[in-house]
């Protein structure tokens, strides 16, 4: 395991409890040695059909090596190193970030990876040429359901149309009815479905290959 931040997790006990904490400990020790999960594969080209409004006021901008900082602050986790490894190698491997902001103050992030010149173990999905993939989506708690995740998809979706990608696909968690939702509303299609196993570290049976079958 990397560096922990004694700071980070000292903040993590304040704010979620002593039992939480054990918790999440447990469960990132035994999700090295097993952990499963089932993602649903979404696709839709890239003109949206949908107009979705956020429900908070909301400004959106491009995330850059300097905000670097910024995403270790906003994600809680009390392993610093491996935020700042897990942010960098997205960067170094073709990644674009969009970050949103409600009162100066970030409240979501996201990723887009085009086709050419990213590492695909980043992604559950083979892409073909003019495809893109959305990908490490987060909203903090306190600003979730308030049509956010939505509105970033759309602005994404236009930015990745301006680059001239046609498709883009995006996973999440089965189980996450609340992500799924927010996906579905701007109007991406459920594709398929595929089941990560992950042993001791390793990935198995976790990619999906597209085929191009969207209609343009």
């Amino acid at each position: 395991m990397s560096k922990i931040s004694f700071k980070k997790l000292k903040l993590y006990k304040q704010k979620h409890g002593t039992l939480r904490l054990v918790k999440k400990i447990i469960s990132r020790i035994f999700s090295f040695v097993f952990s499963y999960r089932p993602l649903y594969i979404y696709g839709i080209i890239c003109e949206t059909r949908t107009k979705v409004q956020a429900h908070c006021p909301l400004e959106i901008r491009n995330g850059g090596h300097e905000d670097i900082d910024l995403f270790v602050d906003f994600f809680d986790n009390w392993d610093e190193q491996s935020t700042r490894k897990y942010i960098q190698y997205h960067f170094d491997n073709g990644g674009k970030s969009f970050l949103a902001f409600s009162g100066h103050k970030l409240v979501h992030c996201c990723w887009l990876f085009y086709h050419p010149g990213f590492k695909e173990e980043l992604a559950h999905i083979h892409l073909k040429e003019q495809e893109a993939h959305i990908a490490s989506a987060y909203t903090s708690p306190e600003f979730r359901g308030r049509n956010i995740y939505p509105v970033i998809l759309q602005h994404i979706l236009k930015c990745a149309a301006k680059e001239n990608i046609k498709r883009a696909y995006i996973t999440s968690l089965t189980k996450n009815t609340a992500s799924n939702r927010g996906i579905e509303k701007v109007g991406f299609s459920r594709l398929g479905k595929i089941h990560g196993f992950k042993l001791f570290g390793k990935m198995f049976n976790h990619h999906w290959y597209s085929i191009g079958d969207l209609a343009v």
